[in-house]
């Protein structure tokens, strides 16, 4: 039996590869088909392009004057702030959302939900008092 040769990529077309993915351009299954890989490889290549982003990001913290500890702890806080920043930015859409849905004519000033809580709070102090 013959081992089948593995299929080698340049750094090109990894590159490229992932390039159409993160920016949505192509999914990774359409990658994989045009370049004939498994589309696992796509992912392990982006994995491995943020990998190397990181390490190079905790190198320049390093340059400048950072010790590795401080550098990682540095790199983890602004992944953080990252992350917050895209939450933000998600609420404050959502926000805009619901304030345009408020101020459509479709949707009353008051919700049905308002009259429902009223109603089930005087029914609760109402079973209260005939307890008693």
């Amino acid at each position: 039996m013959t081992k089948k040769k593995r299929k080698s990529f340049s750094k090109e077309i990894k590159e490229q590869a992932v390039d159409d993915y993160i920016s949505g351009a192509k999914s990774a299954q359409q990658i994989a088909d045009e370049i004939g890989a498994d589309i696992q490889l796509i992912y392990r290549w982006k994995v491995l392009r943020e990998e190397n982003a990181k390490g190079a990001r905790i190198d320049e913290f390093m340059s400048e004057g950072a010790d590795r500890a401080m550098a990682e702890k540095l790199l983890q806080k602004e992944l953080e702030i990252e992350a917050y920043q895209k939450k933000v930015a998600e609420q404050a859409v959502i926000i805009d959302l619901l304030k345009k849905l408020q101020t459509s004519p479709l949707c009353p000033p008051e919700s049905e939900l308002t009259g429902l809580i009223k109603t089930s709070r005087g029914s609760a102090q109402k079973r209260k008092r005939a307890k008693k």
